[in-house]
């Protein structure tokens, strides 16, 4: 049975090649220069769309929460989340300025949502084609209702999550109306190992629900994506940079260099 995303006269189909998303995440380092810059970039490389994050730390993080182990690793830095999360916040005022640039270069803008004062921007205000709710809220099931409501195509990570509660954030989200469903293949680490990858659960997600399928592919290199495509992904979102020593430049990582 062919199954059809539509947004923006722009169609995602089990019969089509496969939508590919650049995600710039926090990459742009609270930059807005260097945020465009990534736009543009990920427009050269041919990309279908561009992904950004969208919260409001105060919404969404207490002040004595620590970083990942990950990130400490990563950064060379201990700080807070709060703190960082509040150093790689997106300005609301930006949106609507990398959105026009985005459509200007031929491409798709979307967020991911964190909250639902996020949500209401993004979906009410920024008016974005569709919406991705990341791993960590894929059982944050009053977000998820609420954001299905809009009815626009919901992109749904699945880092961490088990088939059972795959199937009732599903039903969440088709209870409120919305059959717009991509379910991500995502392993939360990053990078992420070529063998934590479990490239096969992307059978397993499509004989399941029946659903398109895809990759947040956090792995380095493009060998796991396009194993991915070889095996029916119709959407890959990969993470992206121009520049790995960039994030340190920060206000708030000077202190740790």
């Amino acid at each position: 049975m062919k199954k059809i995303i539509s947004f923006n006269n722009l169609e995602i189909t089990n019969d089509k090649t496969c939508f590919i998303v650049a995600e710039i995440g926090v990459n742009h380092n609270r930059d807005l220069s260097l945020a465009k810059k990534l736009v543009k970039e990920a427009a050269k490389c041919g990309a279908n769309a561009v992904k950004f994050q969208t919260w409001k730390t105060d919404n969404i993080a207490v002040e004595s929460v620590s970083m990942a182990s990950y990130q400490r690793e990563n950064l060379g830095c201990d700080m807070s989340q709060y703190e960082m999360l509040k150093e790689l916040e997106l300005p609301y005022e930006w949106h609507n300025e990398l959105k026009e640039l985005a459509e200007h270069e031929g491409m798709v803008f979307f967020s991911t949502m964190e909250d639902r004062e996020s949500v209401d921007f993004l979906l009410k205000d920024l008016k974005i084609p569709m919406i991705k709710v990341g791993s960590g809220d894929l059982t944050n099931y009053p977000l998820l209702k609420y954001t299905a409501k809009f009815g626009i195509p919901m992109i749904l990570s699945t880092g961490m999550a088990s088939l059972g509660d795959i199937d009732k954030a599903i039903k969440i989200v088709q209870d409120a109306g919305n059959e717009q469903i991509i379910l991500l293949q995502c392993t939360t680490q990053y990078p992420a190992p070529y063998d934590s990858i479990n490239l096969n659960a992307i059978l397993t997600l499509k004989n399941a629900f029946n659903t398109l399928v895809g990759l947040s592919d956090h792995s380095e290199g493009v060998e796991c994506s396009l194993a991915a495509i070889a095996l029916g992904a119709k959407y890959i979102e990969k993470h992206f940079t121009i520049d790995k020593r960039g994030f340190r430049k920060t206000p708030a990582f000077q202190n740790f260099v």
